[in-house]
C-alpha cells in the first residue's frame, strides 16, 4: 500500500514535510482494494483505512516527520485534518509565460467549485 498512498507532490526541508494529495476526477482512496485483501479485512473485523489516514501514517508515525498536509480538490474543502486547496484559484496563481496552449486550455475548463 505505502506504493499506493503516496502523496502527489512531497516537498522535503530538513526535518519538515509538505504533502500535497491533488484530486480532480478521481475520490479519495481507501484500503485494502483487491478482493483477496478485503476479505481478510472483513474476516479480521476490520475497517477500511483512507488514504489521508495512511499518508499521515506514514509520515508522522513512519518517518517521524514534522508534516503539513493539503488536499487540492475541485470544492477546496478541508478534509482529514488536510488544509483545502481549490484546483482553480490554486493553478490561477501560475506562470503561464511558455505553457503549452493545451495546458492553458485545460486550466480554462477546470470545474468551479460551486460545480
Amino acid at each position: 500500500w505505502a506504493f499506493n498512498i503516496k502523496p502527489d507532490l512531497v516537498v522535503l526541508a530538513g526535518d519538515r514535510a509538505i504533502c500535497l494529495e491533488a484530486k480532480l476526477e478521481s475520490g479519495l482512496a481507501s484500503y485494502p482494494t483487491s478482493a483477496a485483501d478485503k476479505k481478510v479485512f472483513s474476516e479480521r473485523g476490520l475497517d477500511r483505512v483512507g488514504q489521508l489516514d495512511l499518508q499521515r501514517f506514514l509520515f508522522t508515525d513512519v518517518l517521524k516527520r514534522d508534516t503539513t498536509f493539503a488536499l487540492l480538490s475541485v470544492k477546496g474543502d478541508d478534509h482529514a485534518g488536510y488544509r483545502g486547496l481549490a484546483w482553480r484559484p490554486f493553478v490561477q496563481r501560475l506562470d503561464f509565460d511558455g505553457m503549452p496552449k493545451f495546458f492553458e486550455n485545460w486550466i480554462h475548463h477546470l470545474p468551479d467549485a460551486g460545480t
